[in-house]
């Protein structure tokens, strides 16, 4: 059998250097090798599939040709299966619905083809030859370095339309100063009515949820009326005038991140929130006003953000080309809390510039930009990073043995999918072979599980539990005449128990438990036969109908759910068990072990443990326990309870 447990703290790395475990934010398993060579990446998006879009100014993508985009796997590998060639600088990108890619930057060709500043992609990396934008973006608003006119931000509307924002006084020969709306074809959108536009370039833009737009950068002027860096646009055109900032003319507005109560915000550099100070990241309200109650507590960041993305939580991730917030040492990325001032427990640090933040779903985030080490570990251009630090080795402790004696319960005390202890104490020394055990379940509502057993006479009586140790022997059913109990559960709310009792006349029944008294149970409303080489394995509710459901599993290893109206017994379900570990591992127990609110699927195999992670009759993937302890060949899985009335669990054993 395999061994999980770790008794280091070191991890050796490919590259040369040793990073500690126990202190670091740097996800290892995302390993783009040797990254953008000979330049730097600008711009992420991240496709549903996991798959990462980058771009920029960079001509190799570990060891591979790849100028100025490239898609990577999530593992950070390269994706052979996307190839496209423009012939500069990519700076921007939109992904569409269709998987369609809208770029933009300083090239003037794709694969050869004219595409002035602005092209869509298929999925693979070819030019879309649907999209047409004629002459393209071309004059510049302002002279900058380098001259050619630029786009330096995308948008896709949700009806398809494309927003375009950068340095270009025209748009395939229409004026259009800066900002431009096109048609899906990429055919200037006329009825979008801009005015005179920008009086200088722009650097970001956001669709909103009510398709206002807001675009921000280096401008002061929008349709030749005082907008200060930002304008809220209708999604005609026009400005609204309810939303006006103030700014200042001697700043730089460069990221945005818009909050789900209409409050953005947003970085750049020299922000003036008033007459004595600026800031570099700040928070606006509705109308464009600064928020008070976002208050740093100081000088916040010491010179440019450039990024500015929020997490699920709330709190708000900052990346940029800065040393300091608020006088504590920072480098180049920091995260805030939702006030403004800084998460102290966050540390990560780039050696240069970060351009780009974007979070995944699964509590991690990419940045991007000129760096080539993070966290003193080498990350050319992108690295991932995890929202927490990752968690201390699980402690040495003392296991008992793997020889035990017969009737004697084993607990595996889990964290998540983490074995961090066990336990192992005899059965109750008054139980005599009349008493045969049924399942591990709270039989009295304190949030603990108990041993339940049944004897010929048909009583039913459970040994209770107090944290992992048994403490006292009680009689929960006095009689039950021909029922014979075939497992338990804790019931779809606190403090009610279910038993799962069978007839040989096809009979099936609910009992139920609350606070360890009998409330009654439940007759199915037809009898049904059932091949005496099926096992039950738990009850949960499992469709969300608030009644218990069956989960058994057929000789052949297939999973069989019986789905439950109240007794009412609606038709079988085969689970959905394309992820499972091996045609060989066997169904257990059910327990969230992820506190999702979802029973998992517990399965073991020659004392390897694995856990199917469900969302209601779905298995979503399959994770094997680490730190998993030695087992007995006698040893036998019987159930998955809260330990301590708290989120953990125990995965219990019994030996035979």
């Amino acid at each position: 059998m395999r061994t999980f447990y770790l008794s280091f703290c070191i991890f050796l790395l490919g590259t040369g250097e040793t990073l500690v475990a126990q202190t670091d934010f740097l996800d290892t398993t995302f390993n783009p090798g040797t990254g953008a060579q000979s330049g730097f990446v600008e711009s992420m998006v991240l496709q549903p599939d996991g798959k990462i879009l980058i771009c920029g100014n960079f001509a190799l993508f570990n060891g591979e040709p790849r100028s100025y985009i490239a898609r990577l796997n999530s593992d950070g590998s390269l994706d052979p299966g996307f190839s496209a060639h423009p012939n500069y600088w990519v700076r921007s990108m939109a992904l569409q619905p269709d998987g369609k890619i809208v770029i933009g930057g300083f090239f003037t060709a794709v694969d050869g083809q004219p595409r002035n500043r602005v092209a869509r992609l298929n999925a693979d990396g070819s030019v879309d030859t649907s999209f047409d934008p004629g002459a393209g973006c071309e004059g510049k608003i302002v002279p900058v370095d380098p001259t050619d006119p630029f786009l330096f931000a995308v948008g896709i509307q949700t009806d398809g339309k494309i927003v375009i924002g950068g340095n270009f006084t025209t748009y395939n020969k229409s004026p259009r100063s800066g900002i431009a709306r096109l048609n899906p074809d990429g055919s200037l959108d006329t009825s979008f009515n801009v005015g005179s536009g920008v009086d200088s370039w722009i650097r970001s833009i956001l669709i909103l949820p009510n398709e206002q737009i807001l675009l921000s950068g280096w401008f002061e002027n929008y349709n030749s009326r005082g907008h200060d860096r930002m304008v809220r646009l209708n999604p005609d055109g026009s400005a609204d005038e309810s939303f006006k900032t103030q700014i200042g003319y001697s700043t730089a507005i460069y990221s945005m991140a818009w909050q789900s109560d209409g409050k953005v915000v947003v970085g750049g550099h020299s922000i003036n929130t008033n007459s004595l100070f600026s800031q570099e990241v700040v928070r606006l309200n509705q109308d464009g006003s600064y928020d008070l109650s976002f208050n740093p507590g100081g000088e916040g960041a010491d010179d440019k953000v450039e990024s500015v993305v929020l997490q699920p939580d709330g709190k708000i991730l900052i990346g940029g080309y800065f040393s300091l917030y608020n006088g504590i040492k920072v480098k180049n990325i920091a995260r805030l809390n939702s006030d403004g001032t800084l998460d102290t427990e966050f540390t990560a640090a780039s050696d240069n510039w970060i351009w780009d933040i974007a979070v995944q779903s699964d509590d991690k985030f990419l940045i991007a930009g000129a760096f080539s080490t993070v966290n003193g570990v080498s990350r050319n251009g992108i690295a991932r990073l995890n929202f927490t630090k990752d968690p201390p080795p699980p402690p040495v402790v003392e296991l008992p043995p793997v020889e035990l004696p017969t009737n004697t319960f084993v607990f595996w005390h889990l964290n998540g999918t983490n074995v961090v202890d066990s336990a192992a104490i005899p059965d109750h020394p008054a139980l005599d072979p009349a008493w045969q055990f049924v399942a591990f379940a709270d039989a009295n509502g304190d949030g603990q599980g108990d041993a339940i057993y049944q004897n010929t006479n048909g009583q039913i009586a459970a040994w209770f539990t107090t944290n992992s140790a048994f403490s006292r022997f009680g009689i929960l059913k006095r009689k039950l005449k021909l029922w014979r109990a075939l497992g338990a559960s804790d019931g779809l709310s606190k403090r009610r128990a279910e038993i799962l009792l069978h007839r040989p006349d096809g009979r099936f029944a609910l009992l139920k438990f609350k606070k360890g008294k009998s409330t009654g149970a439940g007759i199915f409303s037809r009898k049904v036969t059932v091949d005496p080489t099926w096992k039950f394995i738990g009850l949960n509710d499992f469709d969300g109908n608030k009644s218990s459901d069956v989960l058994w599993q057929d000789e052949s290893g297939q999973l069989v759910l019986w789905l439950l109206r109240g007794t009412r017994l609606l038709s079988p379900v085969s689970l959905n068990a394309d992820q499972a570990p091996g045609p060989d591992w066997r169904a257990v127990a059910l327990g969230d072990i992820n506190g999702d609110q979802h029973k998992d699927i517990f399965q073991n195999q020659n004392g390897n443990v694995a856990a199917w992670l469900m969302n209601g009759t779905n298995v979503l993937s399959a994770v094997e326990l680490s730190g998993v302890q030695p087992v007995g060949a006698d040893w036998q899985i019987v159930g998955v309870n809260a330990r301590n009335a708290g989120n953990q669990n125990d995965l219990v054993w019994k030996t035979k």
